[in-house]
């Protein structure tokens, strides 16, 4: 898959969420919602911005929600490249619509990620600082209290 482009935007949430406002409030006035449901989803950006959704799922998900997450992905892809009619500049405000929104999901998913990278190398600075201690106390032949032979 291919990103959108990196332009200079700085999307910040009440940006985002004014661009969003802005986008729903034009459109939702002359069509319906199953209407606009339908441009996103056939907008070349949508594959991006459901990659960028899923993956913010599956961050902290147990292993089987995982595997039924990208399942659900790999089944919605075959359904996206089957109904893909949309090209860019069709609709210049949902084209901006659909690009901050993916750089917002990834930026997101950035950031859930952080803590649970930090968690893990914590935990495995203490996993070898047990080891080490379990290590070299039982290189200790009889100096150990708690040594049992």
């Amino acid at each position: 898959m291919t990103s959108p482009p990196n332009h200079n935007t700085s999307n910040s949430w009440n940006g985002f969420s004014s661009l969003m406002l802005n986008y729903t409030t034009t459109t939702t006035t002359s069509n319906c919602s199953s209407s606009i449901k339908a441009k996103i989803m056939s907008h070349p950006y949508y594959p991006l911005l459901l990659s960028a959704y899923v993956n913010c799922q599956k961050i902290g998900a147990p292993p089987e929600v995982v595997a039924k997450l990208e399942e659900g992905y790999a089944s919605s892809e075959e359904a996206m490249a089957r109904n893909r009619r949309g090209c860019l500049g069709e609709d210049p405000a949902l084209d901006q619509f659909m690009e901050a929104y993916c750089v917002m999901l990834t930026k997101y998913e950035q950031e859930l990620t952080k803590p649970f990278k930090e968690a893990m190398m914590f935990g495995s600075r203490i996993e070898c600082q047990f080891k080490s201690l379990t290590v070299s106390s039982s290189t200790d032949s009889g100096d150990d209290p708690f040594f049992v032979n």
